[in-house]
């Protein structure tokens, strides 16, 4: 049913997973990113928020925060790729993701729809302070403790 494709999906077993997203206003504004890391039962185990570089479009945007995502945790995860482009920013990015790619044990690329993808959704989105360029969440923050809850109690 089409309810049961914007839920979020375990990872295989032997993987944690690693969902992200970039919010991308225009050119001329930072973007933001924001990722959160289950293990394969569904247990939260941590999430972050960053304000990132202005990028040109949205993948940008959304290739920063998988970077970043990536840079955060040296361990077997699935990230989740949209779209392909020629744009030379976008190649550099991709370029240093596939250099993260090498640290880690094993890596599996998957599309998914944003309604599959609301908490990092939620943290990308979310106000960061002036202040702040980088948050870590070793606990759930409240901005999404209701969106993890029905993604864990439903699958």
């Amino acid at each position: 049913s089409r309810q049961q494709q914007n839920k979020w999906k375990r990872p295989p077993e032997g993987f944690v997973k690693c969902n992200y997203d970039g919010s991308f206003h225009n050119m001329t504004t930072a973007a933001q990113g924001g990722w959160i890391v289950h293990e394969q039962m569904g247990s939260f185990l941590g999430a972050g928020q960053i304000k990132t570089s202005k990028p040109h479009n949205a993948l940008e945007s959304e290739l920063q925060a998988l970077l970043v995502s990536m840079m955060n945790y040296n361990i077997n995860v699935i990230k989740l790729v949209t779209r392909q482009t020629k744009n030379i920013d976008v190649l550099n990015w991709l370029r240093d993701i596939w250099r993260w790619e090498e640290k880690f044990n094993s890596v599996i690329h998957l599309w998914t729809n944003r309604g599959s993808n609301t908490c990092a959704g939620l943290l990308a989105k979310q106000e960061m302070t002036e202040q702040n360029s980088y948050t870590y969440h070793c606990c759930i923050p409240v901005v999404i403790s209701s969106a993890i809850t029905n993604d864990y109690f439903d699958h």
